[in-house]
């Protein structure tokens, strides 16, 4: 993207994009002003048409995503197509998640009416999942 432009503005766009990356990318995260820059980044992204941002977890250390998306976005180009339900283990610093129930909608009037996951590609079990988070069966 950045071939064919002067060395000059090449560089000053890396300079940026790092400072940013380096704005998303925070650590040391003590008060809601922690995000101010990355805040009004996403605003102006917001105000040119994007519907939001996709950026690296920290607090993961960049194993996951986070997306923030403006409600706007949501109201007028997204519609639900699936609900479910989860479960969320947690011993000490260990946290696992299993899926319990889904309802695929048919369409947006449509009441849940939950079906239980019995296929263990999808789901693992309370039963299992209390046995790692006790170190009785290892992942």
């Amino acid at each position: 993207m950045l071939k064919g432009l002067p060395e000059e503005l090449r560089t000053n766009s890396l300079i940026v994009s790092e400072f940013f990356a380096n704005e998303f990318a925070n650590l040391k995260i003590v008060d809601h002003t922690d995000y101010l820059i990355s805040a009004v980044f996403t605003e102006l992204l917001i105000k040119k048409g994007q519907g939001g941002v996709y950026y690296p977890s920290v607090r993961t250390e960049g194993a996951g995503f986070n997306v923030a998306i403006h409600p706007d976005y949501v109201n007028s180009a997204m519609s639900l197509q699936a609900v479910g339900e989860c479960t969320l283990y947690k011993k000490g610093k260990q946290i696992l998640m299993d899926n319990d129930t889904f309802y695929i909608l048919k369409d947006q009037t449509d009441t849940f009416k939950y079906q239980e996951i019995v296929d263990p590609a999808v789901r693992t079990g309370r039963e299992t999942m209390l046995k790692i988070l006790n170190g009785e069966i290892k992942i």
